[in-house]
């Protein structure tokens, strides 16, 4: 799993959990909570930055002002707990 935080104006202001696996064909896919609507993303992503700019520009669509992605860190599976124990910085340039 991977968790990213965003960032609105420069100032943090949520976070996404994300499941991530590779298909049958190894194509690199997402599950994605957006709320309490879980998504399914069939979109295949050539790297693990192009599935975050993907959740960068979701975000964007939702919102007035442009969203980025802060940073990102993936959890163990069958953790409780959802912070990272070490972190990315990303950026989307």
């Amino acid at each position: 799993m991977l968790r990213i935080e965003f960032t609105e104006n420069d100032i943090v202001n949520g976070y996404d959990i994300i499941v991530i696996y590779r298909d049958i064909d190894n194509e690199l896919k997402s599950i994605t909570n957006h709320g309490k609507q879980v998504m399914r993303v069939s979109q295949t992503y050539n790297s693990l930055d192009d599935l975050i700019r993907h959740e960068e520009n979701a975000r964007s669509l939702s919102s007035s002002s442009k969203v980025r992605v802060y940073r990102y860190g993936f959890l163990a599976p069958g953790t409780t707990n959802p912070m990272p124990t070490e972190w990315t910085t990303f950026s989307s340039e």
